[in-house]
């Protein structure tokens, strides 16, 4: 083998890992994404759900739904009583478009943000597009607007009687030795 033919070989090699890896780049930036964030504000008592497209292409949201988890039971929440808006119907709601950069924020009923205060895994949060793609996943977090930060909402702890029940307090762990 001359080194014509190695050198060949080896511009053909990365000319072809070169074009797959943009080809799949090019796929994946063609697809359209959004990013769902399900906020509490603390100091205003509220929940809102803000949708930004963060795709190069427009999308069009045909339908949210949510659930809550009251006593072990997943009940949907009625399209009616999703959110407080400001005109009169629903229908005026859905569906619109969000063009690539831009967001979408709506501000949720008292009955949602009442179990999202109480723990994010509470609330099952689904965004219909018009193509049928469903986007279930996101991000929940708490606003603080007096203070201006952001926090990661986490789940509640077991409550003290719980916890007790399973191993003892860590002040009665170890006896005290009488002298």
């Amino acid at each position: 083998m001359g080194i014509d033919i190695i050198l060949t070989l080896i511009i053909a090699i990365y000319g072809a890992v070169v074009a797959t890896v943009l080809g799949i780049r090019e796929f994946q930036r063609d697809k359209r994404k959004i990013s769902i964030i399900l906020e509490y504000i603390t100091f205003y008592e509220y929940a809102q759900i803000t949708m930004t497209n963060t795709g190069h292409r427009p999308i069009t949201i045909t339908a949210i739904k949510i659930a809550i988890n009251q006593d072990g039971n997943w009940d949907q929440v009625p399209v009616s009583n999703l959110f407080e808006l400001e005109t009169s119907s629903d229908e005026t709601l859905f569906p619109f478009t969000i063009d690539d950069g831009e967001y979408k924020t709506l501000r949720l009923h008292s009955l949602i943000s009442e179990a999202l205060s109480i723990s994010p895994s509470n609330v099952k949060l689904s965004v219909y597009d018009i193509e049928g793609n469903v986007y279930s996943k996101f991000l929940a977090r708490m606003f603080n607007p007096k203070w201006g930060f952001f926090e990661k909402l986490k789940k509640m702890k077991y409550s003290r009687k719980l916890r007790s029940a399973h191993r003892p307090h860590p002040c009665h762990r170890y006896p005290q030795k009488e002298s």
